[in-house]
């Protein structure tokens, strides 16, 4: 049995493209920097801290890439159990 994998946008390592994926799963990311820390929200909830940009970014491309790996069957059965 041979197991193929699909393909993961490179555009995912970008931190626009990445929240255009997760917010697609419900996510209402955004972020704020302050005093020095970058804060990702999930709408009031926080979600993590991070000490650069950058270190956001590898956090949310990480999700991202996870996310935009789903099967289409997958994504559907999540959009009925969140009711959209």
């Amino acid at each position: 049995m041979e197991l193929a994998f699909p393909s993961a946008d490179p555009r995912l390592a970008r931190l626009e493209a990445a929240a255009e994926v997760l917010n697609r799963f419900n996510w209402n990311l955004s972020v704020e920097q302050t005093g020095g820390e970058v804060r990702l929200r999930g709408g009031e909830l926080l979600i993590a801290r991070f000490s650069s940009v950058e270190e956001l970014e590898v956090f949310t491309a990480g999700m991202a890439l996870a996310l935009s790996l789903l099967p289409d069957e997958v994504v559907a059965l999540i959009d009925q159990l969140v009711g959209e």
